[in-house]
């Protein structure tokens, strides 16, 4: 598991969303108002529609499909995260039990709970 660019412009999107939960916004939309690149914030808007995270109305843009405090930032980084958790349940040792406190952190708080 990684957190990187991915999840921090995720994190943006989706609380750029939950300014106007329950509405839609173009990705062109919330990439201007975060000054985020437009083509980047358009991939991760698709990803978090993949994952169920947002959802997508052609011509209407995106819209949140639950509320930050339902969405834990595990679930974030599950779903921008290229190499995914816990690859390699299996092995165990230090590597294995610092990935499952590192999962469990992440499972304790939502996104309501972070200020962007």
């Amino acid at each position: 598991m990684r957190i990187n660019q991915k999840v921090h412009y995720g994190l943006v999107c989706l609380h750029e969303l939950g300014q106007n939960y329950g509405g839609y916004m173009s990705a062109e939309q919330v990439a201007q108002r975060r000054q985020m690149p437009g083509a980047y914030t358009q991939k991760i808007l698709q990803r978090l529609a993949a994952a169920g995270l947002v959802e997508s109305l052609k011509g209407a843009g995106y819209r949140l499909l639950l509320p930050l405090s339902d969405i834990t930032a595990y679930r974030l980084v599950k779903a921008l995260s290229d190499d995914g958790p816990l690859e390699h349940p299996a092995s165990f040792g230090i590597n294995f039990q610092f990935e499952r406190r590192v999962e469990n952190a992440l499972k304790s708080f939502s996104l309501a709970e972070l200020s962007v």
